[in-house]
């Protein structure tokens, strides 16, 4: 009897199918023994030994939604990671995990992350051995800081008006800045008056909207982006909170601050 070999195409897609079924089973084996090896480890063993910054952020995340993640010994390691860690998402991982079962020390390093993008601007006992922050580390700070103050949770431990006027005045990370006007809103200090009047002279129509918006609401006031109308205003009144959380008639209500829940 005769044997006819397969034609060409026909060994080419047999050929191929052999490949593809080797990898499919390969890559199958190989992902799920890689999972249940990430499952099996102690994720306080991953957050603070492992080399690699992602293993360290899901370490801490994996700690965070386990059953001791509000232990004190837990809270201890969020602090120090969140001050100290090299890599600012693992720092940020750190500060969300604090903020959801510390919020209160979460504050705190909100506030010395804040204090200046490069190193602290006065040295304290509780800054001193805080690593400087990048500009993402400060942007998720300033973000939480406005969650604070949009949620009304307590932040009595922290002085809001001189935290908001340092941070903006050393800041240089655009979206940073942004959320730091948009909480100042929340401020009712002349300073952050003179702050938010002084950040509508910048080239950065984000920034004066923003600024605008903050003093809207502070003062029930609006002088459409006019920094020096606003500087005149504040000269001369002595009540300028007299009319806070009331919308100027003919002007659309400020941004309610909302849209930081997509980040959530």
């Amino acid at each position: 009897m005769t044997m006819h070999r397969p034609h060409t195409a026909s060994r080419i897609a047999l050929l191929l199918f052999i490949i593809a079924a080797i990898l499919v089973t390969g890559c199958s084996g190989s992902r799920g023994s890689m999972f249940e090896k990430d499952d099996e480890r102690d994720p306080i063993d991953v957050a603070l030994a492992s080399d690699a910054p992602d293993e360290r952020r899901m370490g801490v995340q994996r700690l965070s939604e386990s059953k001791d993640g509000a232990a004190p010994w837990a809270i201890d390691i969020y602090r120090t990671m969140a001050r100290e860690d090299v890599d600012d998402m693992v720092r940020h991982a750190a500060l969300r995990a604090l903020d959801k079962h510390d919020a209160a020390t979460a504050r705190r390093i909100i506030a010395d992350l804040l204090n200046n993008p490069k190193a602290p601007r006065v040295q304290t006992a509780s800054n001193s051995d805080m690593r400087p922050a990048g500009p993402v580390l400060r942007r998720g700070a300033a973000r939480l800081l406005l969650r604070y103050v949009q949620t009304g949770t307590t932040t009595d431990d922290i002085n809001l008006a001189q935290l908001t006027c340092s941070a903006l005045e050393d800041e240089r990370d655009h979206q940073t800045r942004v959320l730091l006007l948009d909480t100042m809103g929340f401020v009712p200090d002349r300073a952050v008056l003179t702050a938010l009047i002084e950040a509508m002279r910048r080239d950065d129509f984000a920034e004066k909207r923003a600024a605008e918006d903050s003093l809207i609401r502070l003062t029930g006031e609006t002088y459409r982006y006019d920094a020096d109308a606003w500087q005149a205003w504040l000269a001369k009144t002595n009540a300028p909170f007299a009319k806070a959380g009331q919308t100027p008639a003919g002007h659309e209500q400020p941004n309610d601050g909302k849209w930081w829940n997509i980040f959530d």
